[in-house]
């Protein structure tokens, strides 16, 4: 395809998407980042270092994420995310898991009896680097953040949770604003695609003659 027709078909394509993008309705997105004091130590043992509340209901296509980084160095924890009830059972059998006496903890972690029976709505084992974790979120209530260090020394993390939703008490809205300056820029990048698309024409037709 000659230069000059193909710089007119992408300029009219182009067009076309920006007008989509201007009149065409997309649900309202929210999302909320939670305040987390960072960066976080984490000592050796099961700790849980934060707690948050997810009220999830009555929300459409609900989504909460966790990035955990690394600060201070290279990391290698466990991260497990609990409910209320459950964290204190979790904590009692993973101290169990640090006892001296508690082999069968130990050979039990972390796929069989009683951690196979915990409710988990996120379980990450071995996290060495940077790492986006989407949560399994059910119901509302308060969610229990544990990270474990199987190492003597402390490790240091940064961990940043967001929560995604579609409000559906929001009204529909385009990505663009339909104002004078995207219409215009639409305008006249149709005006330009069509410009070169009947100036390629007209070379085509005097090569003819």
């Amino acid at each position: 395809m000659h230069l000059t027709r193909m710089l007119g078909s992408l300029m009219i394509m182009l067009s076309l998407s920006l007008l989509f993008l201007v009149f065409a309705k997309f649900p309202n997105v929210k999302n909320k980042s939670f305040s987390i004091e960072n960066p976080l130590e984490v000592p050796h043992g099961a700790n849980n270092l934060f707690n948050i509340t997810l009220q999830p209901s009555g929300k459409n296509d609900y989504h909460v994420e966790v990035l955990i980084s690394p600060t201070k160095g290279p990391i290698c924890i466990d991260f497990w995310v609990v409910n209320s009830t459950w964290i204190g059972p979790f904590l009692s059998f993973m101290e169990w898991v640090f006892f001296e006496y508690g082999k069968p903890f130990r050979e039990a972690y972390p796929d069989e009896y009683p951690f196979n029976i915990t409710p988990a709505y996120a379980k990450e084992i071995n996290v060495t680097k940077q790492k986006l974790i989407e949560l399994k979120v059910d119901r509302d209530g308060v969610y229990c953040f544990v990270f474990i260090n199987f190492f003597e020394e402390a490790q240091y993390i940064s961990v940043n949770v967001e929560e995604r939703y579609l409000d559906p008490k929001a009204p529909y809205r385009p990505i663009l604003e339909p104002n004078l300056t995207n219409l215009s820029i639409t305008f006249a990048v149709a005006s330009f695609g069509a410009y070169f698309l009947v100036k390629d024409q007209g070379k085509r037709r005097r090569r003819k003659w």
